[in-house]
C-alpha cells in the first residue's frame, strides 16, 4: 500500500518572472556604456544614444526590487518545505559560493582584462570593483541570515502585521539610516561606504 503524497506546488510563472527581471538587466547595463548621463566602468565618449537610454530606463525603477519580491516569495515556500537547515544550506551553495567566485575569480578577470585593453588602473581596483554587481547576492544572503535568527512561524503568527512592520522598516529605516550615517556614523570611503551600503542599506 502506498501512501499519498502531497503536490508540490511550483509557480512556474514566478520563476519565468524572476529570470526575465534579470534578464532586462542585461540590456540595462547595455544602454550604460552607451547613455550620455551615466559614467560605467566603461562608457563610450564617441556612440552615444539618448534614445537607447529613454527605452530602457523604466524598467530600472521597478526591476531590482520586483526581483527580491519574487525571489523572497519563492525562498519562503522553498523554506517552508524543506525546513531552516536545508534552506540555508541551499543558500550557501546558491549565493554565497557564487559571491566568491564572481568577487575572486570573475571580477578579477574582469580587472585584469580592463587593464590590458580598456584603461582599467589598478590603483582604482578598490572595494566596490571587487563586488559591483555581487551586491543582491550580498542582500539575498543577509536576508538569509535574519530569517535564521527569527523564530520559524514567525510569519505565520503575526500575519499583515508582519507586512506593516516589513513595510515600515523599509520606508522609515533606509531614510533613518541615510540620516544618522550623514549625521553621526559618516560610513564614506571606499571601504566603509561600500560595507555600508552592501551589508545594512541594501539589506533595509
Amino acid at each position: 500500500m502506498t501512501g499519498i503524497t502531497e503536490k508540490k506546488t511550483y509557480y512556474h510563472g514566478l520563476d519565468m518572472l524572476r529570470a526575465g527581471l534579470m534578464i532586462i538587466g542585461v540590456f540595462w547595463h547595455a544602454v550604460s556604456v552607451v547613455s550620455p548621463l551615466s559614467h560605467f566602468v566603461y562608457d563610450s565618449k564617441i556612440h552615444e544614444s539618448f534614445a537607447l537610454l529613454a527605452m530602457i530606463y523604466p524598467e530600472h525603477i521597478f526591476r531590482m526590487e520586483a526581483f527580491f519580491l519574487v525571489s523572497g516569495f519563492l525562498a519562503l515556500m522553498v523554506r517552508e518545505r524543506k525546513g531552516k537547515r536545508l534552506f540555508f544550506q541551499a543558500r550557501l551553495q546558491r549565493v554565497l559560493l557564487p559571491l566568491l567566485l564572481g568577487c575572486f575569480g570573475a571580477n578579477l578577470l574582469l580587472q585584469i582584462f580592463g587593464s590590458q585593453w580598456m584603461g582599467y588602473r589598478w590603483a582604482h581596483f578598490d572595494m566596490w570593483r571587487w563586488v559591483m554587481h555581487g551586491w543582491f547576492l550580498i542582500t539575498l544572503f543577509m536576508c538569509a541570515c535574519i530569517d535564521m535568527l527569527l523564530p520559524t512561524h514567525l510569519y505565520r503568527k503575526t500575519g499583515w502585521l508582519g507586512v506593516v512592520l516589513i513595510f515600515t522598516i523599509a520606508t522609515f529605516g533606509y531614510t533613518a539610516m541615510l540620516y544618522w550615517n550623514a549625521h553621526s556614523w559618516h560610513f564614506y570611503g571606499p571601504v566603509q561606504g561600500n560595507l555600508f551600503n552592501f551589508f545594512l542599506l541594501n539589506t533595509v
